[in-house]
């Protein structure tokens, strides 16, 4: 009994040493530009935290931040991803800038987090955060943005937004090097299986056709011209399923274009007549 009792220990200890021989470099670049690490913590169960910045930039004073974290974890990482989301829409009584939403992507199991959180009065962060369940461990990237404003400043903050809305895809992307520090090699990770990518599709495009059934029942009831309920189902069909090239590959069948906005209008406008 003795014996076994030691294991847990001895296996933490050699998580913690691999960790510290592969160690995270100090320099790392993301959007190309250099980010430098400031701050490392890591404890003997093998969790690991290294934090980076831009190198004009300190804990206190930081308007970009790369965060990497490693923990010994028995939750995949769509849990973990449900878990967040949960947690940000559970602030939006006090938290008029709580907007999260969650995306299984790729072929290795992970799962993206995209949220926005105000951390304080005068303080909005949007954050991207990947996580990548490998044997024990979760492996998790995050790229957050910080702003802070004077009150009643809109042209700040929507500049902000506006912003992160132009770079998010390449923020994606950057989240999905293989590059990145002490990333699990693909061989480790889990597979994305077919199912799971097509209860993806599945969910993303009910909950379209739900919205784009709540604009035509508005323009039917005369609260909205055809005008307005086009734009409005032009943007929906403007939004790309999560992931989609990577669940197009796994789908059982190719994805297929819907018809447009302004045909489904025209043709609900006859259909009025």
């Amino acid at each position: 009994m003795r014996f076994h009792s030691w294991l847990p220990v001895v296996a933490a200890l050699f998580t913690a040493t691999t960790l510290k021989a592969q160690s995270a470099p100090a320099v790392m670049a993301f959007d190309g530009r250099d980010f430098w690490m400031k701050s490392t913590e890591g404890s003997p169960d093998g969790a690991y935290t290294a934090q980076y910045y831009p190198r004009a930039e300190t804990s206190e004073t930081w308007t970009e931040r790369f965060t990497l974290r490693i923990v010994p974890a028995n939750t995949d990482a769509e849990a973990v991803a449900d878990d967040v989301v949960k947690r940000v829409l559970a602030r939006k009584a006090g938290d008029r800038f709580a907007a999260a939403s969650a995306f299984i992507y790729g072929t290795d199991g992970s799962t993206l987090v995209d949220f926005t959180v105000s951390d304080g009065p005068e303080t909005v962060e949007r954050n991207f955060h990947r996580y990548i369940r490998s044997d024990d461990r979760l492996f998790t990237y995050q790229y957050t943005r910080r702003l802070r404003f004077t009150p009643g400043d809109t042209k700040g903050t929507e500049k902000f937004f506006a912003d992160n809305a132009i770079r998010t895809t390449r923020y994606i992307a950057e989240l999905e090097r293989p590059d990145l520090p002490l990333r699990p090699p693909v061989g480790e990770e889990e597979k994305l299986i077919r199912a799971a990518a097509v209860r993806s599709l599945v969910s993303f495009e009910k909950q379209r056709e739900n919205d784009r059934t709540a604009i035509r029942s508005d323009f039917r009831a005369k609260k909205i011209t055809g005008a307005e309920a086009a734009t409005r189902l032009a943007a929906i069909d403007a939004t790309p399923p999560p992931r989609d090239d990577a669940i197009a590959a796994l789908a059982p069948v190719p994805l297929k274009p819907s018809p447009s906005a302004a045909s489904r209008v025209k043709q609900e406008q006859r259909q009025e007549l």
